[in-house]
């Protein structure tokens, strides 16, 4: 009973948010946050890719028995893992940009109810309410299995 209370409070305070858009001031600070990110995003991506082709260069020639090459060659795969995990960061930011543009920011893609403040506010590119995102992350889990 007590958490129908606290769920439907949760939906009336949402709604009540979802009336009112972001500010102006709020959305130039998310767009500042996004930049800011994406920056480092691209930086990021450049300085891993240097640093692979350099380390591989560097092993072309040095590369000894077997145990070496499987070191090489595991560590290329993390650090293009890393490029890549960087480059679907950057994909989110752009599409939160596209959300900002067309005034979904803020909307829950799967419920279409507001995202929480404070979790816009610690993660700018979420694009469901923490209760979607949770039933989300659980089925993903489930089809993991």
């Amino acid at each position: 009973m007590a958490t129908s209370q606290a769920s439907e409070s949760r939906r009336r305070q949402a709604t009540a948010w979802r009336r009112e858009p972001l500010s102006e001031h709020a959305l130039q600070r998310l767009r500042r946050r996004l930049d800011e990110r994406e920056r480092e995003l691209r930086t990021k991506i450049v300085d891993e890719r240097n640093r692979v082709q350099d380390e591989a260069m560097s092993q072309h020639d040095e590369v000894g028995d077997l145990v070496d090459q499987a070191f090489v060659t595991t560590q290329v795969s993390m650090e293009r893992d890393l490029i890549d995990r960087c480059i679907n960061q950057l994909d989110e930011i752009a599409r939160t940009h596209d959300r900002i543009a067309s005034g979904d920011i803020g909307i829950c893609a799967d419920c279409d109810e507001p995202i929480e403040g404070d979790r816009l506010e610690a993660n700018p590119v979420a694009s469901r309410c923490t209760e979607c995102q949770d039933l989300q992350e659980k089925v993903a889990r489930i089809n993991a299995r």
